[in-house]
């Protein structure tokens, strides 16, 4: 963030605003009137009265450790220069101070020695803080108040950290300064004031900086590539004799710490009223606010323009919402999703309904990929906006958010096909249906399990049903499907029946396919034909595909009253697929057909193998009842020949028993038919046990016309069922129906 003429890193910014940032200061913030005491080596100079150069001399605390050897008195008399009453804390000391109080407990350390920043302290604060002097430190990970790191003119000669036997002692020997400084370093943010990259104190700090440790910047007034090797972030600001340009920056930041809630969002407000600034301190702030949480919130209220629209499509953290490693979740610990879910629900509300064209070309530059965060968001606008939105802003919208990103809000897709106005638009319902009845294969539990079967199988179900599905789940998004298909589709099949066959049509083929693949079924059946029983009246049982199936009817009887041409167009297709479901449609299709004689339903049934070639066969049979009586002799001997034709393997005994069902209840209905009655007949001769009871027992109920129980394929499987308990398997036992 830049204050002043100096650029503050965010990280900085924000750990002094949490109260984790300690100050350092060293000797260049003393330099300053009336402070005026010198940096360190000016300190040597004065204190062996010596024109002291480090090239010669080599380091100033072995300079003077050699010095106090050959019997110098170089402590005291460093107190001595330090301790100059006419010296006084400056500006920046105070500033310093100011800062410190403004992020939280004060914490400053310092490697000076004289007591200006206790003087600044208790002129600026009124209080004294906890105060610790060299060697008797506290735990650098615990500690409020300040620190002398090196000693202080207020305490005894030998306690000053002033030779290389004294640094030796505090870093190396007795090691108190190190033990302080990796506590330090590695609980908080660390800020350098008045210190150069080549200062001594600054070698021997180093010692004390662990590798896994906060992070660590320094004000400069020049850069040098030696800060980064010291793993410290030097923050340059212009140069000056007197440092203007450091103190302006602190006291901007000073101020920005002080400001309330309330004069944040004056100040937000008053930005953002205007264009984005051009002024890079008032940039800086705003940027700022989109990583505070409360300053967030006023941005996202006050900002409605397509200028800072534009501004904010500039941001990092927005570009997040079109990034798919944001994720499907909102992780708390994550600080980037927060901002993300506040700025993708101040798009949605402010751009997405108001200003579509915009919001749409907002996306287009970010790549056309929009992350299930802002998803959720602008379909829930769209799905509660006062009044709806139009059809021909949904249709804008339907474009864009379908297909959706992993991690959407499924219940939103139905809320959006809920809204549509099929007279004003067809193209959007259909588009979200088909992306809503796509099937996919997943596992579930098996009811009522026989040993030798797994406990687990496979299940076709919509696309967004969990993996694991239950009836619970699936029987929800059946009547989500139903509801859809009442409410928008069936009132309006003028508009869409001849838009949704492909589609219907396509469905209940992968649907199938998707059996085959996992070897659950052949041409003659699989799991959703065994479940649906009845096209005329189902029995209750809700299943996700079922809605599809009924649409499909709806479609298909519609045709035939409005457009018959097609309507056979589709009988022909459906008939000669390889999709049971569609077969046993198409030959319900044929009995509704009244244009058709007998002669050509019955020639359509054999033409296309349906006879024995569908289960169950409830149509097939429903059929030849309805339209055997009136047809031709020579087409009664065709279908009796074909009923004749039972599958080869069932063995003989079992081809005629079947063929024998078949052929005497057609028989009912033509009592008169000498072709039926001669078979029948010649049947019983062979096998006169087939004859029916006159009161057929239980399992000879449960027998379908093609003589294969209904739903249920062994004895074993009704035992199981039995078995179950009511009172933890009621939903599943009511809605069971089982499998072939």
């Amino acid at each position: 963030m830049r204050l002043g003429a100096i650029d503050f890193p965010d990280e900085l910014i924000s750990a002094h605003k949490d109260g984790r940032l300690v100050i350092f200061v060293g000797s260049g913030a003393s330099r300053g009137a009336p402070s005026s005491l010198p940096t360190f080596d000016g300190l040597v100079r004065l204190i062996t009265a010596s024109t002291y150069d480090r090239n010669v001399d080599g380091p100033e605390d072995q300079y003077l450790g050699r010095r106090a050897k050959a019997g110098a008195k170089v402590h005291a008399k460093a107190k001595e220069i330090l301790g100059e009453k006419s010296s006084q804390p400056n500006h920046l000391h105070e500033l310093l101070v100011q800062l410190s109080l403004g992020g939280g407990p004060i914490r400053i350390v310092t490697t000076n020695y004289d007591r200006h920043l206790s003087t600044a302290i208790s002129r600026v604060h009124g209080v004294a803080p906890d105060t610790f002097y060299a060697p008797a430190l506290p735990l650098g990970s615990k500690f409020t108040g300040m620190v002398y790191l090196h000693g202080s003119v207020d305490r005894d000669d030998d306690s000053i950290v002033l030779t290389d036997e004294d640094f030796g002692r505090a870093y190396l020997t007795d090691g108190w300064a190190t033990r302080f400084l990796i506590g330090l370093f590695q609980t908080y943010t660390v800020l350098f004031v008045g210190y150069s990259h080549n200062d001594v104190i600054v070698s021997y700090l180093a010692r004390g900086l662990p590798p896994h440790a906060k992070p660590r910047f320094a004000l400069v007034d020049q850069k040098d590539s030696r800060w980064d090797f010291l793993g410290i972030v030097p923050i340059v600001y212009p140069p000056g004799t007197d440092h203007t340009e450091l103190s302006k920056g602190l006291e901007e930041w000073i101020q920005l710490a002080k400001m309330g809630t309330l004069e944040h969002e004056q100040r937000i407000r008053r930005i953002v009223s205007s264009p984005p600034p051009l002024d890079p301190q008032e940039a800086d702030y705003i940027r700022g606010t989109l990583e505070d949480p409360v300053k967030l919130q006023f941005f996202t209220r006050y900002a409605s323009s397509e200028e800072w629209l534009q501004w904010t499509e500039q941001q990092e953290v927005f570009k997040w919402l079109f990034r798919a490693e944001l994720g499907p979740i909102v992780d708390p610990e994550r600080p980037i999703t927060y901002t993300a879910a506040h700025l993708a629900s101040w798009f949605a509300e402010k751009f997405a309904l108001t200003m579509p064209d915009r919001a749409l070309m907002t996306i287009r530059k970010q790549g056309r990929q929009i992350q299930a965060m802002l998803w959720n968001e602008i379909a829930a606008r769209l799905c509660s906006a006062k009044p709806p939105p139009s059809s021909q802003l949904l249709a804008k919208w339907a474009g864009v958010l379908v297909p959706p990103p992993a991690g959407h809000m499924r219940t939103w897709l139905w809320g959006l096909l809920a809204r549509c106005e099929p007279s004003a638009d067809q193209a959007t319902p259909i588009t979200l249906f088909d992306h809503l009845t796509v099937p996919r294969l997943v596992l579930r539990e098996r009811l009522a399990k026989l040993d030798a079967e797994p406990a687990v199988d496979w299940d076709v179900v919509v696309l967004g049903t969990p993996d694991l599905v239950s009836v619970s789940i699936r029987a929800a998004t059946g009547h989500e499907l139903a509801e859809a298909w009442n409410n928008i589709f069936r009132p309006n099949l003028t508009l869409f029946a001849e838009k949704v066959v492909p589609l219907l049509t396509s469905r209940l083929r992968q649907a199938h396919l998707l059996f085959r693949s996992v070897e659950r079924g052949d041409q003659a059946w699989d799991p959703f034909s065994i479940r649906y029983q009845n096209f005329e009246q189902r029995d209750g049982t809700f299943w996700d595909f079922a809605p599809i199936v009924d649409a499909a009817r709806d479609v298909i009887l519609w045709l035939l009253q409005n457009n018959r041409t097609r309507a056979e167009h589709v009988i022909e297709e459906w008939i000669y697929s390889e999709v049971p479901l569609l077969k046993r449609l198409a030959t319900y299709a044929l009995g509704k057909h009244d244009g058709w004689s007998a002669n050509q339903k019955l020639t359509w049934l054999l033409k296309a193998g349906v006879i024995y070639g569908v289960t169950p066969d409830r149509e097939v049979m429903q059929l030849l009842q309805s339209q055997y009586p009136a047809a031709s002799i020579e087409t009664r001997e065709l279908i009796v020949s074909r009923l004749m034709d039972a599958p080869q393997t069932l063995g003989e005994k079992g081809r005629s028993h079947l063929s024998y069902a078949m052929l005497s209840r057609l028989f009912v209905f033509a009592p008169d038919c000498e072709v039926l009655k001669n078979r029948v007949t010649t049947i019983l001769a062979q096998y006169p046990e087939f004859e029916r009871r006159e009161k057929p027992t239980v399992e000879e109920d449960l027998l379908t016309p093609a003589g294969s129980v209904a739903g249920v394929e062994q004895r074993a499987e009704v035992e199981k069922l039995l078995k179950q308990d009511p009172e933890k398997n009621v939903e599943e036992l009511l809605t069971y129906v089982g499998e072939r």
